[in-house]
């Protein structure tokens, strides 16, 4: 067999990789010209603990094979050469083992394509290669947290920070630059119990301080946004997404997967969330945009935050039984704030304080005492429109 060889060169980009990212390669091919990699982008990773595969897809007739070959370094200069595996591709779409590639810890990799062929009218033709480097929840750091000072925890609950779970269904964020300069990232932890269907990775946002309306729910320290994934323990789909839609009212979603980003998964598991500025409002998309903020665990940060106000508004319940949300309107303290949080309800009904920007709360549903519309404009008098006459009475 005749064939033609694209040989190894150091200088070529290599590709950091752990059992957290996948990254994707793909060429196009002529006959008897190397396919090469034309470009490189991160794909899905596997979810399980298996050796790593290259999974490919190409057409190869009889007489033909491609050879590929990974190279896996400790660097992205092409210092340490630690391992390297081939595999021949001689019946299209298949996965293969890679027993010769580590897979774990920060490695970096490359990819070397050969074309084989006993016939130069017959090509084979290469299109894709996908390097999975499997998620092992092993790699990622898992400990209880301490719950000494929670009072509200149930009675089989436990609160764990599982990082492999809270990296799974994280959601992504957008917000303005200046928004993201001033955010310390995402503070989280999992709750699970024996005597609930779902466990609930809890995501709490750290954002500058907001402009409220009327109350103010910051701390000293700024602005902390809740948003509670609810995931079925059997099936690991996501059931329920509750967040602070306006003002730590409760907004929520029931996603399907058309509406999840596919990034740290065989499946999407990824909702989006963009900040509505300065209010920091939360408000679902279903674009896949935004990024990852760094994740914290909640237990670094929680004394600070409560020593500087957090839980003076905050009603402990909501926030260390988590699962209190799959009802709940708020996140307010309700021994003193049923009557604040519907006035609050009011003014972003009104518009107030970005109102008009907010999804559809749980408080002041169709079907709660406190259900209205507004249908006249009102000025406000910290608004700085002028006052267009215009009849306040319905018209």
């Amino acid at each position: 067999m005749s064939e033609t060889t694209q040989t190894h060169q150091e200088s070529q980009p290599r590709l950091q990789a752990d059992r957290r990212e996948v990254l994707k390669a793909t060429g196009a091919a002529i006959a008897f010209v190397v396919v090469g990699r034309s470009g490189i982008e991160r794909a899905t990773a596997s979810d399980d603990d298996d050796a790593p595969t290259l999974t490919t897809d190409a057409t190869t007739p009889g007489d033909t094979a491609i050879q590929a070959r990974v190279y896996e370094y400790t660097d992205d200069d092409g210092g340490e050469l630690v391992n390297s595996d081939s595999i021949e591709i001689d019946d299209g779409t298949n996965d293969y083992d890679l027993a010769g590639i580590e897979g774990s810890e920060d490695y970096y990799y490359d990819f070397e394509i050969e074309l084989g062929s006993n016939d130069n009218e017959v090509s084979p033709e290469f299109v894709e290669a996908i390097l999975e480097i499997p998620l092992d929840p092993n790699d990622f750091e898992h400990r209880s947290q301490s719950t000494d000072e929670w009072s509200e925890v149930p009675e089989n609950a436990e609160i764990v920070y599982d990082e492999y779970r809270l990296r799974k269904y994280q959601p992504r964020i957008s917000m303005d630059s200046d928004t993201r300069r001033g955010s310390d990232g995402m503070f989280a932890f999992v709750a699970d119990s024996d005597d609930e269907d779902t466990f609930v990775c809890c995501y709490w946002l750290d954002l500058p301080k907001a402009e409220t309306a009327w109350v103010d729910f910051n701390s000293q320290l700024g602005s902390h946004k809740p948003i509670y994934v609810f995931v079925d323990e059997e099936t690991e789909e996501i059931e329920e997404i509750v967040y602070s839609g306006y003002q730590y009212l409760a907004a929520d979603v029931q996603p399907d997967e058309d509406d999840l980003e596919q990034s740290r998964g065989d499946e999407p598991t990824h909702a989006s969330f963009e900040v509505i500025d300065p209010w920091n409002h939360l408000s679902f998309k279903d674009d896949g945009r935004g990024s990852f903020p760094e994740l914290h665990a909640l237990e670094e940060t929680r004394s600070t935050w409560t020593d500087h106000g957090w839980y003076d508004a905050a009603d402990a319940i909501a926030v260390e039984d988590p699962w209190q949300m799959r009802n709940r309107e708020m996140w307010w303290d309700d021994s003193w704030t049923s009557f604040s949080a519907r006035y609050v309800n009011i003014a972003r009904r009104l518009g107030a304080a970005g109102g008009e920007h907010a999804d559809e709360l749980r408080v002041g549903s169709a079907d709660g005492w406190f259900s209205f519309d507004f249908d006249f404009d009102l000025s406000w008098p910290w608004s700085d429109d002028e006052d267009d006459d215009t009849e306040s009475n319905g018209e």
